[in-house]
């Protein structure tokens, strides 16, 4: 599938990722509508101002780059896990 992952300071990238499996507690969503939010800009524009080190694995996700930024979006439960 195709997703828009976010590699640094006004970096973000159209790549082909692999399709997610639900984990326990966890649904999959087929995407209706997508859009972006004012945290979406910030981290796009201006990294340096969160309150973490993007260089470092998020600490309450352990995330780290590159990442699939968003949250704006509405769909169908496809799968639940």
């Amino acid at each position: 599938m195709k997703a828009a992952r976010f590699y640094g300071k006004e970096d973000v990238r159209i790549e082909e990722v692999p399709e997610p499996s639900p984990g326990p507690g966890q649904v999959k969503l087929r995407n209706a509508f997508a859009g972006i939010c004012g945290s979406d800009l910030h981290f796009y524009f201006f990294p340096e101002s969160l309150p973490f080190d993007l260089d470092q694995p998020h600490p309450l996700t352990s995330a780290s780059l590159p990442q699939i930024l968003g949250h704006e979006f509405a769909g169908t439960v496809v799968e639940v896990g």
